[in-house]
């Protein structure tokens, strides 16, 4: 159960509001642009494998 901490509370109501923003940003948006942030966003999740695990 979600924690009734007013801090908390607080917080996901942020998120919330964050990620509506994202979705209205979306919608408005290419499907080529779409493609295209999706891919730059997978990369920065992903780090680029160092040297010693390309081995």
């Amino acid at each position: 159960m979600p924690d009734k901490d007013p801090k908390n509370i607080e917080k996901l109501k942020e998120q919330a509001e964050e990620k509506h923003e994202e979705v209205e940003e979306w919608k408005h948006e290419t499907p080529a642009e779409k493609t295209k942030i999706h891919e730059e966003e997978e990369a920065e999740k992903t780090p680029d494998p160092t040297p010693e695990e390309t081995k």
